[in-house]
């Protein structure tokens, strides 16, 4: 309740006594003190929960730099979803691992969405695919399900996007179509086998 009233409260408090300016900056100090403080809650409890709330602000508060540089968004996309992959890992090992899930879901999703849309429509388009698999590979050494339910639903996403981009429009749609179902049906088996003989017997 505290993680969710106190930083609308300071909000609301800049909305109401500031005198105009940039939204950054509110939103900076506001979760960059909800960071602080939750970091001191954990390091007095070392509850998992205080952990959670320790990212969720602290990965409000890069974003919302990040975006005050004026860096692009791809690059904020690729940045924030690798770092909360590598803070995953790094939780994961510290015996907190019960909130990763979680960490893994939204920074593999904001990496591989940073990674396509800067490969889009170049000649590199096609690394997304490698960087998809290697998520599935990442996913079968950390043993976890999410990494590689993200990493398999990329994949099939990338190759509905390509034949719809490439075939669309020609006599072999409805063969892409076919083919594009089978491949779907393939890939859910492997993503199954996979869980079934690395990630879940590991665990």
């Amino acid at each position: 309740m505290g993680a969710a009233l106190e930083p609308t409260g300071m909000l609301v408090a800049f909305r109401e006594f500031g005198t105009g300016g940039d939204w950054h900056w509110a939103s900076l100090i506001t979760s960059g003190t909800m960071a602080l403080q939750f970091s001191a809650v954990f390091a007095s409890l070392r509850r998992s929960t205080a952990l959670l709330l320790v990212v969720l602000f602290a990965t409000s508060f890069f974003w919302t730099a990040f975006d005050l540089l004026d860096l692009d968004g791809n690059v904020i996309a690729l940045l924030v979803g690798g770092s909360l992959l590598l803070a995953a890992i790094g939780i994961d090992r510290s015996g907190h691992g019960d909130i990763t899930p979680a960490m893994y879901f939204f920074g593999a999703i904001g990496f591989l969405y940073g990674f396509f849309d800067s490969v889009k429509r170049t000649a590199l388009e096609i690394t997304f695919l490698a960087a998809a698999a290697g998520f599935v590979y990442l996913a079968t050494v950390l043993r976890t399900r999410t990494l590689l339910f993200v990493a398999t639903l990329a994949i099939l996403s990338y190759t509905g996007y390509y034949t719809g981009e490439h075939f669309a429009d020609s006599v072999g749609w409805p063969l892409a179509l076919i083919g594009f179902g089978i491949f779907m049906i393939a890939m859910s088996a492997a993503a199954f086998r996979i869980d079934r003989d690395y990630v879940r017997r590991a665990r």
